[in-house]
C-alpha cells in the first residue's frame, strides 16, 4: 500500500522501492494471496509511466498466479487490463475478454472492480466505433455507482462523457446525411 500511495504522489522511485520491499515481505511470509495485488499495483504504475510492455507482462503474471482457483478482485482487474492493452488494438479479440472480466467483477460484487472493468470494455467499444455500446456498458446500477471511489467514479464519468459525445456526433452526422438525401441543405 505504501508503494501505491507513493505512486499516486508522483514519487515513482519510492513507489518501486515500496513494491520491492512488499515483494520481499510477501515472499518471506509465504502468503501467495497478496502476490496478484502486488503485481497488479506494479502493472498500474508501469502503465502510468507509459511502459505498456512492462505493464502487460505484470498484468499477465498477476492474472496467471491463481491457476484454477476462483479469481479474486486483483486477478480480475489484471485480466481486464491485460485484455485492454495486450491485443494491440484488436478490439475483436479484446472485447470478449473484457466482457468476461465484467461478468467476473459483477459476481464478486466489488463496485470499483466493476467500474474499472466496465470502463475498460467501454473504451474498447469506443475504439471499435460502438459509442452506443459504450453508453450501455456504462449504465451502472445506482448501488454500484454510489459505491465507487472518487478515482474510479472519475474514470467512469470521463469515459461515459466521451461515449455520449460520440453518440451525439453520430446522431448529428446521420441527421445531416438524411437531410442531404432528402434534398435539404
Amino acid at each position: 500500500l505504501v508503494g501505491v500511495a507513493r505512486a499516486r504522489l508522483g514519487d515513482v522511485q519510492a513507489a518501486e522501492a515500496g513494491f520491492a520491499q512488499a515483494a520481499e515481505e510477501v515472499q518471506a511470509s509465504g502468503d501467495a494471496n497478496l502476490t496478484p495485488l502486488l503485481l497488479l499495483s506494479r502493472g498500474e504504475l508501469a502503465l502510468e509511466q507509459g511502459d505498456r510492455s512492462r505493464a502487460l507482462a505484470l498484468f499477465r503474471q498477476a492474472a496467471d498466479v491463481r491457476g484454477d482457483e476462483p479469481p479474486d478482485a486483483s486477478v480480475v482487474a489484471a485480466s481486464a487490463y491485460s485484455a485492454s492493452i495486450g491485443v494491440n488494438g484488436r478490439t475483436d479479440r479484446s472485447r470478449p475478454l473484457l466482457e468476461e472480466s465484467v461478468k467476473r467483477a459483477v459476481s464478486l460484487q466489488r463496485a470499483n472492480l466493476e467500474g474499472l472493468c466496465r470502463t475498460l470494455l467501454a473504451r474498447t467499444q469506443l475504439a471499435a466505433g460502438d459509442a452506443a455500446g459504450a453508453v450501455a456498458t456504462l449504465r451502472l446500477d445506482p448501488a454500484i455507482e454510489s459505491g465507487l471511489d472518487p478515482e474510479t467514479a472519475a474514470m467512469v464519468a470521463a469515459t461515459r462523457a466521451e461515449a455520449f459525445a460520440r453518440t451525439c456526433d453520430t446522431a448529428r452526422a446521420t441527421a445531416a446525411q438524411f437531410q442531404q438525401s432528402a434534398g435539404g441543405t
